[in-house]
């Protein structure tokens, strides 16, 4: 007999995630979809802590933040440094990608 795992999760519409991004970090210019490259009917799940963000994460946040590279490969950084800033609460996170 198989167990089921209940798990809580926030859900995001990719559009909210964007626009939450998009205003925190000052990034009006920032395309989730296209730097993420997802597709449409997706979800993708992430689970996001407080802890400090290592050096090199640390390095893609502050390059996004003044304005340099587009996030590619930095979301779930991004994301925790939301967590870390107060702006969404840690925790496991289902954003769903549809249009």
């Amino acid at each position: 007999m198989q167990t089921i795992k209940q798990e809580l999760y926030y859900v995001l519409d990719y559009s909210e995630l964007e626009t939450i991004i998009q205003n925190h970090f000052n990034r009006p210019d920032y395309e989730l979809l296209a730097t993420q490259e997802w597709s449409n009917g997706s979800s993708k799940t992430f689970l996001l802590t407080d802890k400090p963000l290592d050096k090199w994460d640390t390095d893609r946040v502050t390059k996004f933040a003044s304005g340099e590279g587009d996030g590619e490969y930095s979301l779930r950084a991004l994301m925790c440094k939301l967590v870390i800033d107060g702006e969404i609460p840690a925790g496991n996170y289902l954003i769903d990608v549809s249009w």
